[in-house]
């Protein structure tokens, strides 16, 4: 499968986030307090990166519809990583 109309901002940052959601696992694996707060930085990072997306888009930019479905799945699911972490933490 081709890569299309890719935007070399998302592309950077899915590859730099990587490293991040393999911390994050590792913390929540170790069950860290700082992977609450990781898991919390990855969903605004991820979420500011959209917002630069859209901006792209609505500015004319050539895109891929793959990139929106791929950033609202990120976002969803970090969303939900970081919601169980803090209520498993108020539960403690």
């Amino acid at each position: 499968m081709a890569a299309g109309d890719y935007m070399p901002v998302v592309l950077w940052f899915n590859f730099l986030a990587g490293f991040l959601y393999i911390g994050a696992a590792i913390g929540i694996w170790l069950q860290r307090n700082w992977a609450l707060r990781l898991s919390a930085f990855i969903v605004v990072a991820t979420s500011l990166i959209a917002l630069g997306f859209g901006f792209l888009v609505f500015q004319g930019v050539a895109y891929e519809m793959r990139t929106v479905g791929a950033l609202a799945v990120r976002i969803g699911v970090w969303t939900v990583i970081t919601l169980t972490l803090m209520r498993s933490r108020h539960q403690m």
